[in-house]
């Protein structure tokens, strides 16, 4: 009987599995190995191909090819995909780590025969494999110890031992499989997508993890999270919830830490310490064992290492120093495409939104615990008072669900729907151009504190700069630069600034009035923001804002002109029209949107006064740099002060680039209100 390890059989299968010819350097890639050790396996597998009634070529400069029917070609196919652990001899590598693995866990001395049994190999083998792996458990403190009559058993500090398991079976399963663990999955289902592992090495961790409480060493771990109010990185919350499991296992079945590693420090007034102090007793409680005191401080040891999470702008910084997973960045980007053209253009090239999209990902890929999910009720709220941006992240997490392969929690929807409302709020929100007032009261100190203090909980947009009475606003005759307006509960009259009378406890109207008057958005505290009017294309166009057939000598003239247009309407200040033209400048020419036609903006607080579009045609189009999409003919200028209200009029941009019949008559028509009629087409 032939027998075959684990590489002889993927090499089968990729033989079988193609139609073609394939080299050695190409199959050791597909199952990374070595060229030569392809070769040395081809050359003992022909015995076993023959058995197949199947023929395998290897020809210079051609490659190697098993070659059968079709039917013959299944039928082996089949075979080698259901063959049993027990049918498969396992590679050095393989027999190496089982051994690592068998010692760290078994607590008595074992005898070569169980070694010999489990891994189908000679007491020589056994022995061999044994005296290769004693300098790498020596390099980590441990020792092998073998003595005739009494066994083979690793020596050593047993908090050693426990992280070297860890690190162990960490590094066989991953943070995925083990995270599945303590969600809810079984040992075998947890650790049936880990297929670079022999069958039998992943039975012997499977067996023994299946005694562990992943349940409570997960509640134990979060509860490390909560008393050091940190959040521990995705490998530092399994390998600790790993440890507990361990731990726990230890103390049940009395075996415990004796004496403390020179290198441990006594952690007694750290409060590492104090909260290892209140898990010792938590064990105890739970479990009825006793956790001694050195236990409690290797606890406490272990935990003062943990990498702990970085906050957004922590880890930006050290991201930008390094070159991020290239599968990240492409899908990121895929996702900024969508999102800027549903919800705001800026965002394609928003960079903090782009490495918060970017780390969340990268997170995902690396583990199935997500930081900090939202809690259900969060996650719905955002689904009922959001639902249009709702909607736009669900598609965002389709898209890294088609990735890596696997559904993913409703709360990653509400986490990236938080990361695109915070986007929009930072690039849309009026609190970012602050309003300076002076707050003129006449009713006294208390009556000035309440006011000052419900203008500053209705409308955080504004900054009190100065409270005065009606004497002192008398005796003023100039005010300081930067003041914007006066808000008063007294009659004032005409001044040299724009006033807005209140009353002290002011009103819904008064809040509206003081809006309008500084150009504040509404205020979105309340309700479902989606309940806010939202324009169509054609209703934030006007006649006074479309101009055709217009001559222009480059990409900077149209945009001056399409800018023009804005600046009459009352949409925008001058310096918009500068900051459209710096973004192009800086990001490129990513506003040309699809062939033809570009959608020009800048950030709100760029000068954007009011929500607005402005449209020209251009008699000769002109180049804005863009390699597919140029010359640009069609140029739209979009002015938005808000998150909400141009929600329907970028759908329907979307809509209109994507119709070509439409975009041709625009190009045709020769009237304004010919224009306004296309787009009149686009509403859904």
């Amino acid at each position: 009987m032939v027998l075959l390890d684990t590489h002889s059989k993927k090499i089968i299968e990729v033989l079988l599995e193609s139609q073609s010819p394939l080299s050695s350097s190409e199959i050791a890639h597909e199952i990374n190995i070595t060229p030569r050790m392809v070769i040395y396996r081809i050359n003992r597998l022909k015995p076993w191909i023959a058995q197949k009634e199947l023929h395998i070529t290897t020809k210079t400069n051609k490659g190697i090819q098993i070659i059968a029917p079709t039917s013959k070609r299944r039928m082996a196919l089949r075979e080698i995909k259901e063959m049993a652990s027990d049918d498969l001899s396992m590679t050095k590598d393989d027999r190496r780590e089982y051994i690592k693995i068998f010692l760290l866990i078994c607590n008595e001395p074992i005898v070569s025969k169980q070694l010999k049994k489990a891994l189908n190999v000679s007491k020589v083998t056994v022995l061999k494999d044994i005296d290769d792996i004693e300098n790498w458990f020596s390099r980590r403190g441990l020792t092998v110890c073998r003595k005739p009559g009494y066994g083979i058993i690793l020596n050593g500090n047993l908090f050693d031992k426990r992280l070297l398991l860890i690190e162990l079976i960490m590094e066989k399963l991953g943070v995925f499989a083990l995270a599945k663990l303590s969600r809810g999955s079984s040992v075998q289902q947890a650790a049936k997508a880990i297929n670079n592992l022999h069958p039998q090495l992943r039975d012997l961790i499977t067996r023994y993890l299946s005694d562990l409480d992943f349940s409570y060493a997960w509640e134990i771990t979060s509860r490390v999270e909560d008393g050091l109010e940190i959040q521990l990185e995705d490998n530092s919350f399994i390998s600790t919830m790993l440890f507990f499991a361990i731990l726990i296992d230890h103390l049940r079945k009395k075996i415990v830490i004796k004496e403390i590693n020179k290198d441990i420090e006594l952690k007694n007034i750290t409060g590492e310490y104090y909260l290892s102090q209140a898990i010792g007793d938590k064990i105890e409680h739970r479990y009825g064992v006793y956790v001694t005191e050195i236990e409690r401080i290797c606890i406490a040891n272990f935990i003062s290492g943990l990498e702990i999470k970085k906050t957004i702008s922590e880890a930006i910084g050290e991201w930008k120093k390094k070159k991020i997973n290239p599968e990240v960045d492409i899908l990121t980007k895929n996702i900024l495409v969508d999102v800027s053209l549903f919800l705001h253009p800026y965002l394609l090239v928003d960079t903090i939104l782009y490495w918060e999209i970017a780390l969340y990902i990268q997170a995902i890929f690396n583990s199935l615990r997500f930081p900090h999910p939202f809690r259900e009720e969060v996650t719905s709220q955002i689904r009922v008072q959001r639902p249009y941006i709702y909607s736009i992240a669900q598609e965002a997490v389709q898209k890294i669900e088609k990735a890596i392969g696997f559904e993913l929690p409703e709360s990653i929807i509400g986490k990236f729907s938080i990361l695109l409302i915070s986007a929009l709020e930072r690039i849309c929100s009026p609190n970012r151009v602050m309003r300076n007032v002076i707050l003129v009261n006449d009713f006294g100190y208390e009556t000035s504190s309440l006011l000052s203090s419900r203008i500053k909980s209705q409308i955080p947009e504004i900054d009190i700069i100065e409270c005065i009475g009606t004497l002192e606003l008398l005796e003023r005759k100039i005010f300081r630069d930067g003041v914007d307006a006066i808000i008063t509960t007294a009659d004032i009259g005409k001044i040299s600034m724009p006033s807005i009378q209140v009353s002290p406890l002011l009103t819904k109207e008064e809040v509206s009035k003081i809006r309008d008057t500084l150009n504040i958005g509404f205020n979105l505290t309340q309700g479902s923001i989606d309940a806010y009017p939202s324009l169509h294309l054609c209703e934030l166009l006007s006649d006074k804002s479309i101009a055709l057939n217009v001559a222009v000598k480059d990409w900077k003239q149209s945009v001056e002109k399409a800018g023009i247009l804005l600046l009459r309407k009352g949409a925008i200040h001058p310096r918009y029209i500068d900051a459209m033209k710096d973004l192009i400048i800086e990001n490129g020419p990513y506003v040309v949107s699809s062939p033809g036609t570009a959608l020009l903006h800048a950030r709100p607080d760029q000068g954007a006064k009011r929500t607005g579009m402005s449209f020209i045609s251009l008699k000769h189009g002109v180049n804005f740099g863009h390699s597919d999409n140029d010359p640009v003919d069609l140029v739209f200028a979009l002015s938005a002060v808000d998150s909400f209200s141009i929600q329907i009029a970028l759908k329907e941009f979307v809509n209109l680039i994507n119709n070509r019949r439409i975009l041709n008559r625009i190009r045709t028509t020769t009237s304004i209100e010919g224009v306004i009629d296309c787009l009149k087409e686009l509403y859904e």
